[in-house]
């Protein structure tokens, strides 16, 4: 059986890389990048269409997208309310 896929299309990943200008939102590099859910998808996959849509996709750097992983409380995660180039200690 295949492997349901979950994640934005391959135009919806081209749309968010083109509106992040191809870099990290954190750190403007431009390698290693990777689609980033704002909101998380959950464990379960997609179960809103709006998920996987471009306004809740940011792209970061594999390393911004592990930090973001292990600090999901942080309002200053990648594509977060807050979000900017750096986070607050208190967040690191």
């Amino acid at each position: 059986m295949a492997r349901r896929r979950t994640g934005p299309t391959d135009t919806v990943r081209a749309l968010v890389h083109s509106l992040d200008e191809g870099a990290c939102v954190r750190y403007a590099t431009a390698l290693d990048l990777t689609t980033h859910h704002r909101v998380n998808r959950g464990m379960d996959g997609v179960r809103e269409e709006w998920i996987n849509q471009a306004h809740n996709l940011v792209q970061v750097c594999t390393v911004c997208n592990g930090w973001s992983e292990e600090n999901r409380g942080c309002r200053t995660r990648p594509g977060g309310r807050s979000a900017g180039r750096s986070c607050p200690a208190r967040c690191r």
